[in-house]
């Protein structure tokens, strides 16, 4: 969520027909950290809000939020949380890194 705030916040997605599109500013950063933006593009939803059930407010949801997820996974700035047989919604759940804090600092000015 902090992330779609950063997103908009800073102009790299701006509100477009059912959902964001990317700006010329974001298309470039999202594209220098390696974000796969055709496989992106590709998705049947480039990128919209979901709802975090947790804390009532939108992340950002599509091919753009899975691709930038893929990105931070494999840049070790997240890793998942091993599952267990006692919570079924564990398997989505990941954590960040000390490497990723240090990193969404430098990239998107987050602090956790």
């Amino acid at each position: 969520m902090q992330l779609h705030e950063r997103l908009t916040g800073d102009g790299w997605i701006a509100a477009a027909a059912g959902g964001w599109a990317l700006t010329g500013a974001g298309d470039a950063r999202l594209a220098a950290l390696g974000v796969d933006l055709p496989a992106a593009r590709r998705a049947p939803r480039f990128a919209c809000d979901c709802m975090d059930w947790s804390e009532r407010r939108p992340h950002l949801s599509g091919g753009l939020g899975r691709e930038i997820t893929a990105m931070m996974l494999r840049r070790h700035w997240l890793t998942r949380i091993e599952p267990d047989a006692t919570d079924t919604l564990q398997r989505r759940r990941l954590t960040c890194t000390p490497e990723g804090a240090r990193a969404l600092a430098a990239e998107f000015g987050m602090a956790l």
